[in-house]
């Protein structure tokens, strides 16, 4: 029952921006992939920070430390 509410939720959350948004702007879409980068709702995120993040990530988890 808890994930069907939720699952409710976020179709009503998605429903709700879809409308207001073309409202303001021709540009409403809720996923909008391109060659650079992905568009979710309103947020973009572009592959070449992803694979920044990713190196950096790799970079502390591939620190050894000393141990004395």
């Amino acid at each position: 029952m808890l994930l069907f509410s939720v699952v409710v939720l976020l179709v009503g959350i998605a429903v709700a921006y879809y409308n207001t948004a073309s409202l303001g702007y021709d540009n409403a879409n809720l996923l909008t992939v391109t060659n650079e980068s992905i568009r979710f709702f309103d947020i973009t995120i572009k592959y070449e920070d992803v694979i920044m993040i990713f190196k950096k990530i790799e970079k502390v988890l591939n620190f050894k430390p000393i141990v004395i």
